[in-house]
């Protein structure tokens, strides 16, 4: 099963490539990130890697990206290095309470026995996310956004399934999961549109978020239809905009200028990553 799943990935990744520069051994490409450098120099550096030329290449830019170079946010304070708990500790203000209160009710179910499901399958809901959790912890410094941590996600939903498994809990506690459930679905409708900027409670009130995060798991540059209708609504004259994001506000309709110099009196637009203090240029008028 697991070498059937290696290689139909392995299909998948290089149908999606066309199978360009696939076969190569790493020896092949001019590297820059060191540990991929050490593995080129050795043994394993001369067997052929099966996957695209653009995928290595890609991956070996964003390693070194990843090592210390860029800033990260968490409540508060900037990083190039990051946290060894940032992802636990985002993936806990951005996904919904209902849904985390399940996944650990059933971790406990499946701890304790009261959910006996067989070894094998008991590993494929635990080890994957605690797998991939671990490479991220070790491998990457750049703490941005819990969408790195997507594919870890479906195992999080079977395990907030398991106390629906019959016979797992008695029939009043059956009937608070399935509350938690509803609650978990109706909390989601009500972040429509704003799934990116979403935190739970934790976070506190949501005009609080960017004192815990910042960039993509809040500000990703989504808001210039909605800043749109604002100013329509309101017929506010042009104004001073600082975007984050890499749209030109001018595409939407937006009228504006950049502040600059001293700030005087007028209507100023701030993107919540800059209001923490994030690094980033400005467009203006399509000119970075």
């Amino acid at each position: 099963m697991l070498a059937g799943a290696v290689t139909t990935s392995l299909l998948v990744i290089n149908l999606g490539y066309l199978g360009e520069g696939s076969g190569q051994p790493l020896a092949a490409y001019a590297l820059r990130d060191p540990t991929l450098r050490r593995l080129a120099a050795g043994p394993l550096g001369r067997l052929p890697l099966p996957l695209p030329a653009d995928l290595v290449r890609g991956y070996d830019a964003q390693h070194v990206e990843a090592s210390g170079t860029y800033p990260v946010y968490f409540h508060g304070t900037w990083s190039t290095h990051g946290w060894w708990w940032y992802f636990p500790a985002a993936l806990a203000l951005k996904e919904t309470l209902p849904l985390l209160g399940l996944a650990a009710a059933g971790l406990v179910l499946l701890a304790t026995r009261r959910v006996a499901l067989q070894p094998l399958a008991t590993a494929f809901l635990i080890a994957p996310p605690l797998v991939f959790a671990g490479l991220l912890i070790l491998l990457t410094d750049i703490d941005l956004g819990v969408r790195y941590f997507l594919p870890a996600l479906p195992f999080l939903c079977l395990l907030a399934a398991v106390p629906l498994a019959p016979g797992a809990l008695p029939a009043a506690a059956r009937r608070v999961v399935a509350a938690l459930v509803a609650l978990h679905v109706a909390v989601s409708a009500a972040a429509t549109p704003a799934h990116l900027a979403y935190t739970n409670l934790l976070a506190g009130p949501p005009d609080g978020a960017s004192g815990w995060l910042a960039d993509s798991n809040l500000d990703w540059g989504q808001e210039l239809r909605r800043l749109r209708g604002y100013l329509a609504a309101r017929d506010l004259p042009p104004i001073h905009l600082a975007y984050f994001g890499r749209a030109a506000p001018e595409v939407y309709g937006i009228a504006y200028d950049l502040p600059r110099g001293p700030l005087g009196p007028g209507v100023y637009v701030v993107s919540a990553s800059y209001l923490a203090g994030r690094p980033y240029f400005l467009y203006e008028h399509g000119r970075a």
